[in-house]
C-alpha cells in the first residue's frame, strides 16, 4: 500500500542538531566531540572539521537524518502533488486491475436445462506499470563551506537549507515537467477523449464552461466513450479533478466552477488544480478521474562521497518514480481543434485460423485531429464453443479447439463515432461437423 510522507520542517537550531548527530554518533566520535552549546558551538565546530573521519561522519548523518528527512517531505509541494499516489513499500510494479460488466441472459427455462452447469466467468483486465524514471541530482560542499557553517548555529541551518532547496526544488520541478509531458504524450497518441471548445475568449468563455459542466455531469454515468480501452466506468464528482492553465482561471469565476460541480467552494478548491500551460496549443483545460494519474514515488535515496585531492564531499539524491495513465480510468481535454474519426479498418481482414489457435487482429483507425482510437471488437456470429471468443479490448481472436464453425466475422467500431466500423471474415480449418 502506497504511503505518503509526512510533511515536516526543520524546528531545531544548530545546537540541536549537532547534538542529536552526537548521539547517532559512533562511539569514537561521541569521545572525541563534545556536547554543543551555543558558548563552544565554534570549539567544536573546529574539532569536527580537523578531523576528516569526524567530518564525513557529520555530513552523512546531517544529510541522511536531516537532510533526506526535509527532502522527503517536499516531495509532494509541485502543483500536480494531488495527482500522486504516494511511495511504493514494495516492488517496481503496480497492477491496475478492471472488472467489466457481465452479460444479460433473458431468461428462458428450456436453456436454463442445458447451460445451468456452464461457466461465466468474469470478464478482468490488466495492465502492468513499472518504474520508469530513475535519476539523480548532485550537489557539493566544500570544505572550507563546512568550516564557516559550523562556526555558529545559524550556518548550520542554513547549510541544511541550501543542501535541501536545492535538491528538492530540482526533482520536484522535474517532476512537475514530466507530469505535464504525460498529458501532452496522451493527446498526441490518441489516448485521451477531445472534447472540442469554442476559442476561450470574454465572449466565449460561458460556452467553455458548459462544455466541462456537460463533461463532469457525463462522467458521472456509466459509458465507454471516456478510457482509452474503452470500457464501461463512471467517475463521481468527488473523484473528478479540473486541471487548468492560468488563462482559462483568468476566464473562470471558482464559485460559478463550484456550482457547475454540485460542490461548495472550499470543496472545489480540493479538486482543482491551476498549472501554467499545458504545452499543446489550444489546450486550456483537462477533467479526469483522480485514477487516470499512476504517479508513485519508489526511491529517494542519498549517498556521499568525499574527494580527497579536491577538499569537497559530493551529495547525490537518487529519486526513481513510476508514471504511467489507466486506460481504465475516464479522461477528457478540452481543445480547440476538431477532432473525428474518418475510417475504421482490420488487418488481416479475410484471415484462415486453425482451431486451437489464436490471431491478433491490428486496427487501421484514421483520425483528424486527436480523436480517440479506441475500438470494441466483438464476433458478429454465434460460436459454437464457449471457448472461442475475441478480446474486446485489444482484438485478439481465441478459437477453441472445439469450435465447429466454419466462418466467423469480426467487426471493430469506433468507440468515439459507433458510426464507424470495420469488418473481418475468419475462416477457420481443422474441424468437421458445423453448427
Amino acid at each position: 500500500m502506497p504511503t505518503v510522507p509526512k510533511t515536516k520542517s526543520l524546528n531545531a537550531d544548530g545546537v540541536q542538531i549537532l547534538n542529536t548527530i552526537r548521539a547517532n554518533a559512533s562511539l569514537a566520535y561521541q569521545d572525541r566531540v563534545p556536547k554543543v552549546t551555543r558558548e563552544n558551538f565554534a570549539d567544536v565546530g573546529k574539532i569536527i572539521t580537523e578531523y576528516d573521519a569526524f567530518a564525513n561522519e557529520f555530513l552523512t548523518n546531517l544529510v541522511n537524518r536531516i537532510g533526506l528527512v526535509m527532502i522527503s517531505s517536499r516531495l509532494y509541494e509541485n502543483p500536480l502533488r494531488m495527482l500522486k499516489k504516494g511511495m511504493l513499500n514494495y516492488g517496481e510494479s503496480i497492477e491496475d486491475i478492471f472488472v467489466n460488466l457481465m452479460r444479460a441472459h433473458d431468461y428462458d427455462p428450456e436453456l436454463a436445462e442445458k447451460f445451468v452447469e456452464k461457466r461465466e466467468l468474469p470478464d478482468v483486465d490488466a495492465v502492468f506499470y513499472r518504474v520508469n524514471r530513475k535519476e539523480f541530482y548532485k550537489v557539493t560542499v566544500e570544505q572550507d563551506e563546512l568550516k564557516l557553517a559550523l562556526l555558529s548555529p545559524e550556518g548550520v541551518t542554513d547549510l541544511v537549507g541550501r543542501i535541501v532547496q536545492q535538491l528538492s526544488t530540482s526533482n520536484n520541478f522535474d517532476e512537475y515537467v514530466l507530469t505535464k509531458r504525460m498529458i501532452v504524450n496522451a493527446l498526441a497518441n490518441n489516448a485521451v477523449t477531445p472534447i472540442q471548445v469554442p476559442v476561450l475568449s470574454a465572449t466565449t468563455a460561458v460556452d467553455y464552461l458548459r462544455a466541462i459542466k456537460l463533461a463532469s455531469d457525463n462522467f458521472t454515468f456509466m459509458s465507454d466513450k471516456y478510457n482509452a480501452f474503452g470500457v464501461a466506468n463512471f467517475s463521481d464528482k468527488s473523484s473528478q479533478i479540473l486541471i487548468m492553465d492560468t488563462t482559462a482561471s483568468t476566464f473562470f469565476d471558482v464559485d460559478v466552477l463550484a456550482n457547475a460541480f454540485n460542490m461548495d467552494k472550499v470543496q472545489f478548491l480540493g479538486r482543482q488544480i491551476i498549472i501554467d500551460d499545458f504545452g499543446i496549443s489550444g489546450v486550456h483545460a483537462m477533467l479526469v478521474d483522480e485514477g487516470w494519474f499512476q504517479i508513485y514515488d519508489k526511491l529517494l535515496q542519498m549517498k556521499q562521497r568525499e574527494n580527497e585531492e579536491g577538499l569537497y564531499w559530493n551529495h547525490w539524491l537518487h529519486v526513481w518514480q513510476l508514471f504511467a495513465m489507466s486506460p481504465y480510468s475516464n479522461a477528457v481535454v478540452f481543445t480547440e481543434s476538431e477532432s473525428s474519426v474518418t475510417s475504421v479498418g482490420i488487418t488481416p481482414n479475410a484471415p484462415t485460423v486453425p482451431v486451437g489457435t489464436s490471431i491478433q487482429f491490428t486496427p487501421v483507425v484514421e483520425v483528424t485531429g486527436n480523436a480517440l482510437k479506441t475500438l470494441h471488437w466483438e464476433i458478429t456470429d454465434c460460436v459454437c464453443s464457449s471457448g472461442t471468443y475475441i478480446d474486446a479490448h485489444t482484438g485478439k481472436l481465441v478459437v477453441s479447439p472445439h469450435e465447429q464453425a466454419a466462418q466467423l466475422n469480426i467487426k471493430a467500431t469506433s468507440v468515439s463515432d459507433p458510426t464507424k466500423s470495420g469488418t473481418a471474415v475468419v475462416t477457420i480449418t481443422g474441424q468437421h461437423p458445423t453448427c
